[in-house]
């Protein structure tokens, strides 16, 4: 639902493949990381749910995933960033700041 327009997100890229590991991999990366520390019946359910929604209105999925994410406690970053109504930027994968901090 989140990256659904993969394909607009970098297509003015020079490299997309660079481009999608900076920018889309490292949220998708953390919303798994997510629904694997939440999965249940109920979060599959909601998840199909928004994907029906996300065939007639991707605003109103995309509402729905941010709302989502606010009930699992998810980082802000991350709510905002699934919600896309700021672009898209480059970030560390997950576990990037650790293996930084932990080499300090």
């Amino acid at each position: 639902i989140v990256f659904a327009d993969e394909n607009d997100i970098l297509k003015d890229s020079a490299d997309p493949d660079i481009d999608y590991n900076r920018r889309v991999r490292p949220w998708k990366s953390r919303l798994g990381i997510l629904y694997v520390k939440h999965q249940s019946i109920a979060l599959d359910f909601r998840i199909l749910v928004l994907t029906a929604t996300a065939l007639v209105s991707r605003n109103r999925a995309l509402n729905g995933v941010e709302n989502m994410l606010h009930r699992l406690s998810a980082e802000d970053r991350l709510c905002r960033v699934a919600r896309r109504v700021e672009p898209l930027y480059a970030f560390p994968p997950p576990g990037a700041q650790e293996i930084v901090t932990s080499r300090g």
